[in-house]
C-alpha cells in the first residue's frame, strides 16, 4: 500500500478520535466497495466495538494417554456448559447457569476427544517432520515454514506465552524457539532467516500503529487465545518466526493499530482468531488488508449461522469449522454446529465469489437494502473447531498454575491455516517465487476450476443453524466452505503457481 494512504488511514483515526469527545454522527451508509473517496473510518461510536476471542474450551483438564489421543475429565453437566471464552476464572459460573448454556456440538452425547500435534498433522497431511533438527536440508525447512513470518494479532496482555509455548514444545517433541526482542522503534523487521531455527517475539501495539515499551493488561480470556494461537501455528509451521502484536485493548481501534503495525513489518501471514459486530467501519477499514506480501487470515465466529469482521472482508480468508473424529483405522468430518459463515451485510459480493451456487441467497441489511447487490459470503475454508474433538492446549495462571486444556473453535483452524501458509510460501521462496499474497480469489479459483481434487476435502454433513444455507454439502457450503486442507497436494499445488 502507498505510504500516503498509510498516513491518510492514521491521520482519520486520530481526526475520528479527537471528534469523539464532542459527540459526532454515524454514517448509516456503507461505503462501496473499493470506493477510495469514502472516508477509511467509522464514526467513533463503531470503532470502541469490542473484539471477541473466538475459541471454545472444554470444562475440566485434558490428560493425554501416551501417544494415543487423550481425554477430558469433565463432570456429570457438562456436556451443557457454554465453552465459549472459557476459562478457570469463569468456569463455577458457567456451570451454575447450565439451563441458559448453548451446547454447539455436533453430537454432544459422544465422549470428548483431544488431539496431539503429530495426530492432527498426520489427519490433515502435513509434512512429516524430521527426526532430528541437524543437517535439514533445504527442502525440510521449507517444509516446517522456516524463513516466513506468522503474526498472532490479539489484545491486553498473555504473560505467559512464551513459557507455555517451550512446555508445548517439550511435551510435543517440536522444535524449541528463541526469544527474540524487538525495540519500540522498530518499524520494518528485516527478513526471516530460512537457515535459522524458530523465533518467537511479544511487541505491545499503541496509537498510531507504533510498540509500546509497557505491556497492556491482563485479560485471562485473551491470555487462553494467545496461547492457542502461538502453539498451534508452531505446531504446522515449527520454523516459522511468530510476532505476537497485542493490543492495548479489544476496541477495533486498538485492532486496527495491531494490524498496521503487522503490515509495516511485514511480509508474512496475519493470524486474526476474533470476531466483531459488522457495521459501516469494515468498508472503510479494507486497505488495512491489501499490503504486498500479506496473508490475512480470520476466524469465521463461533455463534452459528452469522457474518462476523473480519472475517467477512473480500480480502481475508474466512476459516469456518468441523467436527473432526479420528479412529483407528477411520475418520470422518463434519461441520461443527458452533461455525460461524453468512452473509456480510457490508461487503459486496467479490467476483470471486460471483458464480457460487448458494441457496436461501436473500440477503437482508444494509448492503442490500442501500447498494441491492449480492453480499460476501463466508467461510471460505474450514478445520477442527469442535471442543469435544479438539487439541491439547496449555495456559499458566497468573498465580503459576500450569494445565493442559481440549480446546477449540474457528480460533484453532485460523492459526494452522496460517501456518500452512507460511508453509507455501517458504516453497515458493525455495523455487524463487513471491509469497502468496491475497489468498481468497486464489483459493476459489483453485476449488472452481475442479483441480482441488484430493488438495480440499469436502465436507458434505452437518449444519450450522436452522437456515435454508445453513447445510454442509457437496461443492461449496457456507459453513465450511470448500472444505478442510489435505496439506501435501495443497502445498504442491500453490508453491508452484
Amino acid at each position: 500500500m502507498p505510504r500516503h494512504i498509510h498516513s491518510y488511514l492514521i491521520t482519520t483515526l486520530l481526526a475520528t478520535t479527537l471528534a469523539a469527545c464532542g459527540g459526532g454522527d454515524a454514517d448509516p451508509t456503507p461505503a462501496a466497495a473499493g470506493d477510495s473517496t469514502a472516508p477509511l473510518v467509522a464514526a467513533s461510536d463503531e470503532i470502541m466495538l469490542e473484539a471477541q476471542p473466538t475459541y471454545h474450551r472444554m470444562p475440566g483438564l485434558a490428560d493425554a494417554e501416551g501417544p494415543a489421543q487423550g481425554t477430558v475429565d469433565t463432570q456429570p453437566g457438562d456436556d451443557q456448559v457454554d465453552t465459549l471464552g472459557l476459562t478457570d476464572d469463569n468456569l463455577a459460573a458457567r456451570r451454575a447457569n447450565v439451563p441458559q448454556a448453548r451446547a454447539l456440538s455436533i453430537a454432544p452425547v459422544t465422549t470428548p476427544v483431544v488431539y496431539t500435534p503429530a495426530q492432527i498433522r498426520a489427519a490433515y497431511g502435513m509434512p512429516a517432520l524430521p527426526a532430528g533438527l541437524d543437517d535439514l536440508s533445504p527442502q525440510q525447512r521449507a517444509d516446517l515454514g522456516a524463513g516466513q513470518t506468522i503474526y498472532i494479532i490479539g489484545a491486553y496482555n498473555g504473560p505467559s506465552i512464551v513459557a507455555d509455548l517451550a512446555r508445548f514444545n517439550t511435551r510435543f517433541g517440536l522444535p524449541g524457539c528463541t526469544t527474540q526482542r524487538i525495540p519500540v522503534t522498530t518499524r520494518s523487521l528485516p527478513a526471516a532467516d530460512p537457515a535459522a531455527g524458530c523465533t518467537i517475539s511479544v511487541v505491545h501495539s499503541t496509537r498510531g500503529a507504533t510498540l509500546a515499551l509497557a505491556p497492556p493488561p491482563y485479560h485471562p480470556t485473551w491470555a487462553a487465545e494467545y496461547a492457542l494461537d502461538v502453539q498451534w501455528a508452531h505446531a504446522t509451521a515449527p520454523l516459522a518466526r511468530i510476532v505476537v502484536i497485542a493490543a492495548q485493548n479489544a476496541t477495533i481501534l486498538s485492532m486496527f493499530d495491531a494490524i498496521m503495525v503487522a503490515n509495516k513489518m511485514g511480509p508474512g501471514v496475519v493470524s486474526m482468531s476474533f470476531v466483531v459486530r459488522e457495521a459501516s467501519y469494515a468498508n472503510r477499514f479494507e486497505p488495512i488488508f491489501q499490503f504486498p506480501g500479506m496473508t490475512y487470515l480470520a476466524a469465521a465466529g463461533d455463534r452459528g449461522a452469522q457474518a462476523n469482521w473480519p472475517a467477512t472482508s473480500p480480502s481475508v480468508v474466512s476459516v469456518g469449522g468441523t467436527s473432526l473424529r479420528l479412529g483407528a483405522a477411520s475418520r470422518s468430518e463434519t461441520a461443527w454446529a458452533g461455525t460461524g459463515g453468512g452473509f456480510s451485510l457490508y461487503h459486496a459480493r467479490p467476483a470471486y465469489q460471483a458464480g457460487l451456487a448458494l441457496p436461501g441467497a436473500t440477503v437482508t441489511g444494509p448492503l442490500a437494502a442501500v447498494k441491492g447487490v449480492p453480499a460476501r459470503v463466508g467461510v471460505d475454508v474450514a478445520f477442527n473447531a469442535d471442543p469435544r474433538t479438539g487439541q491439547f492446549v496449555v495456559l499458566t495462571s497468573p498465580a503459576g498454575a500450569t494445565n493442559w486444556y481440549s480446546f477449540g473453535g474457528t480460533s484453532m483452524g485460523t492459526p494452522q491455516w496460517a501456518g500452512i501458509v507460511a508453509v507455501a510460501n517458504a516453497r515458493r521462496a525455495l523455487a524463487g517465487r513471491a509469497p502468496l499474497g491475497p489468498l481468497p480469489a486464489r483459493l476459489h479459483a483453485l476449488a472452481g476450476s475442479g483441480s482441488s481434487a484430493g488438495v480440499l476435502a469436502d465436507i458434505v454433513d452437518g449444519r450450522n443453524g436452522n437456515c435454508s444455507w445453513c447445510v454442509a454439502g457437496t461443492g461449496y457450503d457456507i459453513p465450511t466452505g470448500w472444505g478442510t486442507p489435505q496439506v501435501g497436494a495443497l502445498l504442491a499445488l500453490v508453491a508452484q503457481d
